[in-house]
């Protein structure tokens, strides 16, 4: 477990940059574990409730971000359907979840072993960036190193005794990444939204991680 210390389309422009017609929203792309990762990381949490109790942890979702960005509603019908030629062509790919890590803002999270997979994925993506900075809202902003997340917040009273715990803990999974999900936040903790699910290209003889 490694513990880190703190220290386009032109035409799609000129129309939304007819003026500010609402607030910008936040989405997120998300890659939610399934199988053998999703199984290993509700023991995990689960674990986490019964030895330590919920006061302790403020729970995660179960997620993998690979980006953030904010946006006009009135454009998520146009960057939906970007989001969808972009993500259609990219090939599914496995990745390997391995041991946990910490870091200031990710106080507890299952770290991906290798996140080279994600960058076809990324590079795709990121020739969005310039529709929303040339509308007034920000770029996408990528994570380059991929983790899922058990805990948002561990009390300081108990964290490092809970980090020593997850240090001598093991946790390997691996998964197939085939969707990826654009979700949308209305500016509250719980408004979470689902707009689509967006699904990768089949990737034949796709090979997971030996043991």
């Amino acid at each position: 477990m490694t513990i880190q210390q703190s220290s386009p389309d032109s035409n799609a422009n000129r129309y939304y940059n007819q003026g500010v017609r609402a607030a910008a929203m936040e989405y997120r792309l998300v890659i939610q574990p399934s199988g053998e990762v999703c199984r290993n990381w509700s023991e995990e949490s689960e674990y986490a409730r019964n030895y330590y109790g919920t006061k302790e942890f403020r729970f995660s979702r179960p997620e993998i971000v690979v980006a953030r960005f904010e946006a006009k509603e009135e454009m998520e019908e146009l960057l939906l359907k970007w989001f969808r030629n972009v993500i259609c062509q990219t090939a599914s790919f496995p990745v390997l979840l391995n041991n946990y890590g910490s870091m200031p803002g990710f106080p507890l999270f299952v770290r991906v072993q290798d996140s080279t997979p994600f960058r076809p994925l990324m590079y795709g993506l990121k020739m969005l960036s310039g529709v929303l900075e040339d509308n007034g809202c920000t770029g996408i902003r990528f994570f380059q190193s991929m983790r899922l997340p058990i805990a948002d917040h561990i009390n300081k009273s108990t964290e490092l005794e809970i980090l020593l715990d997850y240090s001598g803990r093991s946790f390997r999974a691996e998964m197939e990444v085939n969707e990826v999900l654009l979700i949308k936040n209305d500016s509250g903790v719980n408004s979470d939204k689902t707009v689509s699910r967006l699904k990768l290209l089949p990737a034949e003889n796709t090979k997971l991680f030996a043991v």
